[in-house]
């Protein structure tokens, strides 16, 4: 369990770092080359931590108590639903051409 909020945390401060570099970088994408390749791999990789994000929601769902009020199951679960759709929106702005 705890290697998998490890990686979780990685991925999200990760996914942080990226959205940065595209979000600052030139909107001109389509002739950059190597910056098309950067984006191919940032699909990838917001394909993999989606399919990760869905993996958490049912291992929170399952080791955590619902019913208890407790603070951290409502900060995990509004991080995991903020995360998921950020990379959703992301996803499918890496893909659109404007």
């Amino acid at each position: 369990m705890i290697i998998q909020w490890i990686l979780f945390i990685c991925f999200t401060v990760f996914s942080v770092y990226v959205r940065l570099y595209f979000f600052l970088r030139a909107t001109n994408y389509y002739s950059d080359k190597s910056l098309n390749l950067k984006r191919i791999y940032a699909i990838i990789y917001y394909i993999f931590t989606l399919s990760y994000c869905v993996y958490m929601f049912f291992v929170v769902f399952d080791n955590l108590d619902v019913l208890g009020g407790d603070f951290l199951f409502t900060f995990i679960s509004w991080l995991l639903i903020m995360n998921f759709t950020m990379n959703v929106f992301f996803v499918i702005s890496l893909t659109q051409k404007y």
